[in-house]
Order: structure tokens, then C-alpha cells, then sequence
């Protein structure tokens, strides 16, 4: 899960929209700042996702789904300074999903009722910053997503895509006394077939109040499909999920999240989040998340 840290030279942000919390290696942090030699931080956070419609091929349409699906979804985030200049990123997300009965309206075949408990794709990253200044920052990053996803065949229910994805990506970043501003835009390149996805993340952000303990945060998040698969294609990726529109191989997302910050010390900090947007064959309602974080000086 992504992170914002505590001061504005650790900018990031999570990325949540109308899908699962947790999504591949475009979830890590948009992080243009990297942490000095033997700094880091560590966030545990869950989320809750419940839809029973899914948008369309039209992103602004959308379509009743066969099961209503509930997803809730533990994570954990670590980025440590390997180097005063080279941040190491590891993220694990854990799921648990669910189908619910089936619609009364839904006609023909449908994949049973369940639930299954599983990994998602566990995420490794590195950021080398390759340019600061007083206000401005300029990195790279290379991140991987690992193949440790599972699927159900019988339910229709995916904790991830069941491929390998590597995303070469450009992030800046822009820290003032009253507000700070990062981005970051690159490729997730996937295996096994998948298309692959333009990223981009944007944020800005503000402290408040004299003590400057609370933080707000406005993210945008773009995350779409390149070309188009053939209906033989998709059939192939997907399988049964089809039906319950988790990892489909054409997914697509605009996304608008705000995050409310609040620093418990100068160590701990408690975040809360909720986002949402048009999609493509990604379930449809905001998600919420809390998170715990810590920074290690």
C-alpha cells in the first residue's frame, strides 16, 4: 500500500479507485523523495470494497454483475534507504474476497458462491533520485510485481493478476512552505498476454492547523489499458472472473482520491482514504481505507 509520510520531503500516496485497494505494482507509492541511508517507513492498512455493478466499455456506463463481491484487504508497506540516493520498496497485500446470491434478475450460467483468501501481487520497487534541489525533485524507478496470486475457477474470484509485471516509471516532485505537489508516469508492462498499462498519479497537498498535525491530500490516478484484446483473448485471461470483473486484461480507471492525515508524533501517523471515478470492467463504489504509519529515523 502507498504511503504519505510525516513531512513533505516524504510526499507519496495510495492508490484506490473504483476496484480494489490493492492493485499490481501500480498501487506503490508515487514517491519522487527517497529516504537517506538506514531511514524508512512502514505502514499496515486495510480496506473494504463492496460492489454489485461494474463499468462497461463505456467508462461513464456500467452493468449489473451475477454476485455481489466483497473484497477486504490487508496490507503492508516498507521502504527503506539503501543508499542516501536509492530507496528499496517491498509492499504485501493479502486478500480476502467474496461472492454473494445470486441475482434474481441474472439469467443463464453463473459461477458458484465463495470465497477465497490469498496473496495478491506482491510488489518490489526501486527509486534512484536522480536530481534535487530545494523545491524540486527528479527520480526513476523500477518496479516489479510477482506472480503470487491465486484464483478460483469455480467462483470467478482473483486476489490478482496471474502474471509477471515489470513498470519503468519517471516521478517529480515539488515541496514549498504551504503546499506540496509529486507525479509519477511510466508503463506497467505484464506477461502471460496481458495488455499493457499507462500509469499516471498526481497529487497535491497541504498541512493544516498551527501544529501542522493534520495533512489533506488530493490524488488523481489514471490507469489504462494499451490496444485491445480479441474476444478469444479475454476469454482466455480471464476465465470465470468475467463475472465478477476482478483483473480483467482491458481494465481501465480515472480515479479521484482524498486522504486525511493526522500525525499521532513525529513518528506515528493514522491515514484515511477514499477514492473513486469512471472505470472499465472494475467494480463500481468508492473504496475506504485506514492505515498506521511509522517513520524510522
Amino acid at each position: 500500500m502507498g504511503k504519505i509520510g510525516f513531512t513533505k520531503s516524504n510526499s507519496g500516496i495510495i492508490t484506490i479507485a473504483t476496484l480494489i485497494f490493492f492493485i499490481h505494482s501500480g498501487a506503490q507509492a508515487q514517491q519522487a523523495w527517497t529516504q537517506k541511508k538506514g531511514e524508512g517507513y512502514f505502514q499496515i492498512g486495510a480496506s473494504s470494497f463492496y460492489y454489485s455493478s461494474a463499468g462497461a466499455a463505456d467508462a461513464f456506463k456500467s452493468y449489473d454483475l451475477a454476485r455481489p463481491i466483497t473484497e477486504f484487504i490487508v496490507s503492508l508497506y516498507a521502504e527503506y534507504g539503501l543508499a542516501n540516493k536509492l530507496t528499496g520498496t517491498v509492499i504485501v497485500p493479502f486478500h480476502f474476497v467474496s461472492s454473494g446470491e445470486l441475482s434474481s434478475k441474472w439469467p443463464g450460467f453463473a459461477p458458484e458462491e465463495g470465497s477465497l483468501t490469498a496473496f495478491g501481487n506482491l510488489s518490489l520497487a526501486l527509486t534512484y533520485q536522480i536530481y534535487s534541489s530545494n523545491y524540486f525533485v527528479l527520480s526513476s524507478k523500477l518496479a516489479s510485481s510477482i506472480k503470487t496470486s491465486d484464483y478460483d475457477v469455480t467462483t470467478g474470484l482473483r486476489t490478482g493478476y496471474g502474471a509477471f509485471g515489470i513498470s519503468p516509471t519517471i516521478l517529480v516532485g515539488i515541496s514549498t512552505d504551504v503546499f506540496f505537489t509529486s507525479a509519477e508516469t511510466g508503463i506497467d508492462i505484464l506477461t502471460e498476454g496481458y495488455l499493457n498499462h499507462y500509469i499516471f498519479q498526481a497529487q497535491i497537498g497541504k498541512e493544516f492547523t498551527q501544529s501542522k498535525r493534520f495533512i489533506g491530500v488530493f490524488v488523481i490516478s489514471i490507469n489504462r489499458a494499451l490496444g485491445n484484446a480479441s474476444n478469444e483473448e479475454n476469454q482466455n485471461l480471464n476465465g470465470t472472473s468475467v463475472f465478477t470483473t476482478l483483473y480483467q486484461n482491458e481494465r481501465t480507471y480515472y480515479a479521484g482520491i482524498l486522504r486525511f492525515g493526522y500525525k499521532l508524533s513525529d513518528t506515528w501517523g493514522l491515514w484515511f482514504s477514499i477514492g473513486g471515478g469512471p472505470s472499465k470492467y472494475t467494480g463500481r463504489n468508492p473504496v475506504f481505507s485506514l492505515a498506521f504509519a511509522y517513520n524510522l529515523r
